[in-house]
């Protein structure tokens, strides 16, 4: 699982830090995202008070904070009330399924199960798409809002 773990990139949802300025940080740079609900892998169970160790650019550690020890000079970045995941950048897709039709005045439930079925559930986060219809540019928009409502977890 660690193997597993070090070779994906980390995603923070529901904003660790929000709001806050952030100084850009060294090329190598240790940073423990900890506090929140670690999900390391897509079929692994949730890991409550997890931390994500980081030493840029690789995990180094994941696990329940009992279990991670931070080191003293970590950046700490506080995730409590968040979710961590494992994520994938996905650079060629296509939203011209059904499912996306009309994205600006669908349901965002629809785009959010349409999300799940086609990116979040394989670990997908970020995506560029490079075939749908340039007539649709709230197609993003639509998906991002249902990407973003209250309770998801892929």
């Amino acid at each position: 699982m660690m193997r597993l773990a070090s070779c994906l990139v980390f995603l923070v949802l529901a904003a660790c830090n929000a709001g806050h300025a952030r100084e850009p940080l060294p090329a190598t740079a240790l940073v423990a995202y900890a506090g929140g609900t670690v999900i390391p892998a897509p079929e692994a169970a949730p890991i409550s008070d997890g931390v994500v160790l980081a030493d840029s650019p690789r995990i180094v550690a994941v696990g329940s904070h009992a279990s991670v020890a931070i080191p003293p000079r970590a950046r700490v970045v506080d995730c409590r009330g968040a979710t961590v995941l494992a994520a994938f950048w996905n650079a060629h897709v296509h939203f011209t399924e059904r499912t996306w039709a009309d994205a600006e005045h669908a349901p965002a439930a629809r785009l959010e199960e349409g999300l799940r079925a086609m990116l979040t559930r394989f670990g997908f986060a970020h995506v560029f798409d490079t075939g749908s219809d340039i007539g649709t540019p709230a197609l993003c928009a639509g998906a991002s809002r249902a990407a973003s409502s209250p309770g998801r977890r892929s």
